[in-house]
């Protein structure tokens, strides 16, 4: 209703993280990497003119591999935020766990096409929103690069640190002022991920990066 076409709720419940962008646990053994995937995640449409000619433009500069999962498709597409949906006798912080890991790589791959752009971006300019939803509780949370957190601490492309932050809010769909309360959110969601204005974060993000990327840049 909202998006215009230019959004595509996408099902990744079986797409696996390139583990390039995956968090590592501090253990003090043998590394491991986190894969939890999360359930779906917004990308931004290949059936939209503007952004499957964008596509298209990104193919012929070799850099069309712009999101961090494995899928042969779907690492050509542009991702936004992501949603880990639970039924109601689930477990919260697990939920957490998957959406923070899927978000965190999020971030990390597109830091990594921000450096290969040659873009300077403020990293509070990157925060992304994802959710959680367990049951009729739908939770808001934030994630931004944070230049102070360790990375992978080798070398890789996933170094990088992510701070997944809780907004507070909590929504329920077992009211009528809760699913009223839902449709705004959701509403401004998607016009923050596709606004191209110096607020939004396709015109002060990531449309910048992609842009650059596409006209042949390299940083």
């Amino acid at each position: 209703m909202y998006g215009k076409g230019k959004w595509w709720l996408q099902n990744v419940q079986s797409q696996s993280i390139n583990p390039d962008y995956l968090s590592i646990p501090i253990t003090g053994v043998k590394e491991k990497f986190i894969d939890r995937k999360t359930d779906y995640t917004l990308s931004y449409s290949h059936r939209d003119a503007d952004i499957s000619s964008l596509y298209s433009r990104l193919a012929v500069a070799y850099h069309d591999e712009v999101s961090h999962v494995m899928d042969t498709f779907t690492k050509r597409t542009a991702l936004f935020s992501g949603l880990e949906i639970k039924p109601s006798y689930g477990i919260h912080t697990e939920a957490e766990l998957q959406m923070s890991i899927w978000i965190a790589a999020s971030l990390r791959k597109k830091m990594e096409l921000a450096r290969t752009a040659g873009v300077n971006i403020v990293l509070a300019a990157m925060a992304e929103p994802a959710l959680t939803i367990v049951g009729h509780e739908h939770c808001i949370y934030y994630a931004y690069p944070r230049s102070d957190l360790a990375g992978s601490g080798d070398g890789s492309r996933s170094e990088g640190g992510v701070h997944v932050l809780a907004s507070g809010l909590v929504l329920r769909t077992d009211s009528v002022r809760g699913v009223f309360q839902l449709l705004q959110l959701y509403r401004n969601l998607l016009e923050y991920g596709m606004d191209k204005g110096d607020d939004g974060y396709w015109g002060r993000f990531l449309g910048r990066v992609l842009e650059g990327l596409a006209s042949g840049r390299r940083g």
